[in-house]
């Protein structure tokens, strides 16, 4: 049995780590759904560089969360979220998850679960009663259906990589705020 991974809010000191979940976990995951060359790219050196320095400078405001999760001392897994992206309409009671991604090699352990707990009690400590996440991933659907998300018929087109003309068609899910689907610690 795997060890139990604990959850933290980031510090900036986490970017570069976070940067390196992301980079892996992204290319896992959009194996064989991307060409493999725009994958690479990712872990390009400049590429790397401007993502160390936004994760730093979100890490550095108060407009939003991110948690990670750690085990043995390491970061495996991180969530970040805030005020909703899509209509303006929405952004009062509606929070995003904005990405969420697990090293590859600690999927399927628990610790997305665990993420989507800390986004959701961080979001409703925020006042938002509704939560929102977008995904372009057909494998990740059954993952948000079982912490609780469903699907509200809301489509877009966006770019995998900016930069890059590979684009993926996302579907946005929807939950409350108060999930009890989902490890929240209350």
């Amino acid at each position: 049995m795997r060890d139990s991974a604990s959850i933290r809010r980031a510090v900036v000191s986490d970017a570069e780590v976070i940067s390196v979940v992301h980079v892996a976990s992204k290319q896992a995951a959009y194996r064989g759904l991307v060409p493999a060359s725009i994958l690479s790219e990712l872990s390009a050196p400049q590429a790397n560089a401007k993502r160390q320095e936004r994760w730093r400078k979100v890490l550095a405001n108060d407009e939003g969360d991110v948690f990670v999760a750690e085990l043995g001392g390491q970061v495996v897994g991180f969530v970040s979220s805030g005020t909703t992206r899509d209509n303006e309409r929405l952004q009062k009671a509606t929070g995003e998850i904005y990405a969420i991604y697990v090293s590859p090699d600690q999927q399927r352990a628990g610790i997305g679960r665990k993420l989507i707990g800390a986004a959701l009690r961080g979001l409703e400590k925020r006042g938002f009663s509704e939560v929102t996440l977008w995904t372009a991933l057909p494998d990740a659907r059954s993952f948000y259906e079982a912490v609780g998300f469903r699907l509200d018929g809301a489509e877009k087109v966006s770019p995998l990589v900016p930069g890059y003309y590979f684009q993926v068609t996302d579907v946005r899910y929807r939950c409350k705020s108060d999930n009890k689907a989902v490890e929240t610690d209350r």
